[in-house]
């Protein structure tokens, strides 16, 4: 039995595609015979205030009427960690309303990254992320901005965090606490962190699984063609409640990592 025979029941992508509808997102996955597809709200096709009204309406209704499930994915530039209170609640309201929209088109799922803190070093002409140590401003900052994003999507879609990078320990616990608490759940991607290691430590809470290879610096490129040994995540999760998706960029890319998944 290949990988893909394993999860296919649970296996989607992520379309990448800025003027693929979502009709169209559905059919295509429903061709590469996978149960679902993401949408990723990255592009301003898919701004809350782009999208007409109507368009929502015919979309929901295709939605509903379709057996392929579907996930979106906020926009990886809102941070929830701000040193300034006026920004950080412009980035609440900001991944609340994609929310709002995921709800209204009938989105199972809803990822997000957790965004960084970063600050000026003028005598660098630099811009620098907090890496090991983050004030407890911002832990505090990234607490309520987490509190109030799970209070609005109200168990109306399932909400999950992706491991971008490796956040400070105090930022770490805040998330695996609402995770202990059943509010959210993690969304792990094979090539953003040493897999073992998170793994180990988050198995439990990894409920979403977003499969791309990386060679080298470069990543999100198809299956079987970077670095990444796929069988032991796929095995580790499938065992679990996992829903698995296929974020390879271009619509071939993600065709030649199906066939890498029945392949092995």
């Amino acid at each position: 039995m290949s990988l893909f025979d394993v999860i296919s029941s649970r296996l989607g992508y992520t379309e990448t595609d800025s003027s693929i509808s979502i009709p169209k997102a559905l059919e295509r996955a429903e061709a590469l015979g996978l149960a679902g597809v993401e949408i990723n709200l990255n592009f301003n096709s898919y701004f809350p205030e782009t999208i007409k009204e109507y368009d929502i309406k015919e979309w929901r209704a295709e939605v509903d009427n379709s057996h392929i499930e579907l996930s979106f994915h906020g926009p990886v530039d809102i941070s929830l960690i701000s040193r300034h209170q006026s920004i950080q609640k412009a980035a609440i309201n900001r991944l609340c309303e994609f929310i709002e929209l995921a709800v209204r088109l009938g989105g199972k799922r809803f990822t997000f990254h957790p965004g960084r803190a970063a600050f000026m070093r003028p005598s660098q002409n630099a811009v620098l992320f907090f890496r090991n140590k983050y004030p407890q401003q911002l832990v505090n900052a990234f607490l309520n901005s987490l509190t109030d994003v799970i209070a609005f999507a109200d168990g109306r879609i399932k909400i999950f965090i992706e491991n971008t990078h490796t956040p400070d320990k105090p930022i770490m616990d805040i998330i695996r606490r609402f995770a202990q608490e059943h509010f959210l759940s993690f969304a792990y991607d094979t090539a953003h962190s040493d897999h073992s290691k998170f793994l180990a430590d988050h198995t439990e809470f990894i409920k979403v699984c977003h499969l791309n290879d990386r060679q080298g610096d470069h990543s999100h490129i198809p299956l079987g063609s970077g670095e990444i040994d796929f069988a032991p995540v796929i095995e580790l999760l499938a065992r679990k409640d996992c829903f698995f998706i296929i974020e390879a960029g271009k619509y071939e890319s993600v065709r030649q990592s199906v066939e890498y998944l029945k392949s092995i």
